[in-house]
């Protein structure tokens, strides 16, 4: 997923385990990345 949504590794990591909270952008390239409606990725 970091790959594909072009963030770096760290930052990634950071927002799986909860010690950061994504921006709104990072959120929409995330849902990308996966192929998730950002709707469905933030419920």
């Amino acid at each position: 997923m970091c790959d594909r949504s072009g963030i770096d590794v760290v930052s990634c990591s950071r927002i799986e385990q909860g010690h950061s909270s994504p921006l709104f952008d990072t959120l929409i390239r995330i849902a990308d990345a996966i192929d998730v409606p950002l709707a469905d990725l933030v419920r």
